[in-house]
Order: C-alpha cells, then structure tokens, then sequence
C-alpha cells in the first residue's frame, strides 16, 4: 500500500485551512477602526487624538481601550467573525459616562 494518496489529502487540507483562516481574519473590518468610528459617529469633533492603549482578542471577541483629546478614555466590546460593536462606553473627562450603542 501506498502512503501517497494521504499526503495528497494532507496538503490538501492544509491548503484549505490556510485559505479558511485568511478569509477568517479579513472579514467584518479592523475592530480598533469599528470601535473609534461609531464613537465618532456619535460624539463628533470632540473626539480627536485618539490613541489605543490595549486590544485583547479572544476566538470570539475583541476588547479595545484608549484615551482621546482632553483626557478622556473609552472602552468597547466586540464580537468576532463578524466583527460587530456590542457596546462602547466613553469616559468624558469632564462629565458622565456615555454609552455608544450599535
């Protein structure tokens, strides 16, 4: 008996899992860019110099924080494949807590 025919397969495989994981990883957008434009979206001029201070990804989401003009902070959560904004929350510096919903 020949091995052949199972590395044939093997790389087979390989091959699709490879093409399954690229395709995986592009799709649904950056989830820093997801979570500063809805906050954009939402809060205007006043959120300028945004800068990313942590971005923890799990298999099925992605936590993003940063601090933007002013002293202000934000944090979102999102979900993975597709990423999609579950909540965003801005700390203004000089006033209440602000909730983005999608």
């Amino acid at each position: 008996m020949s091995k052949r025919p199972y590395r044939h397969v093997a790389a087979s495989m390989g091959v699709s899992l490879l093409a399954l994981a690229l395709t995986g990883c592009s799709s649904g957008g950056d989830p820093e860019s997801v979570c500063t434009d809805a906050i954009a979206e939402h809060l205007g001029e006043v959120f300028t110099d945004v800068q990313i201070t942590e971005s923890i990804e799990t298999p099925v989401a992605v936590d993003v924080r940063g601090t933007y003009a002013g002293g202000g902070g934000f944090a979102c959560g999102l979900s993975l494949h597709p990423v999609t904004l579950e909540q965003a929350l801005v700390f203004p510096f000089d006033g209440p807590m602000i909730t983005v919903e999608p």
